[in-house]
């Protein structure tokens, strides 16, 4: 699952790489980058993200009901991809 490949397509940074149903990619505070899975159906963006050593995880899913509104979803789930980043490679000094 960790022996990835290039997925340009696959996030918006361009530097994702991507395994058997996991993928990877650079996060700023997780030096050794994250990995992570996510997914979208009807209104619903899905993210999980863990740090190599599996020290640290998180999860958040986004919910809307704006099915029409492709940018708007788009948002919502960059908005999951950040919330995650910073749960999991966030500043840890003061809790």
């Amino acid at each position: 699952m960790r022996t990835t490949v290039p997925a340009p397509g696959y996030a918006t940074d361009g530097r994702t790489r991507y395994g058997l149903g996991l993928a990877w990619r650079p996060a700023e505070g997780c030096e050794g980058g994250i990995w992570y899975h996510g997914g979208t159906s009807f209104g619903t963006a899905s993210e999980t993200a863990v740090t190599p050593d599996g020290r640290v995880s998180a999860a958040a899913a986004v919910f809307t009901t704006r099915f029409g509104d492709e940018k708007r979803f788009l948002e919502q789930a960059e908005a999951a991809v950040r919330l995650l980043d910073r749960a999991v490679c966030g500043d840890r000094k003061h809790g």
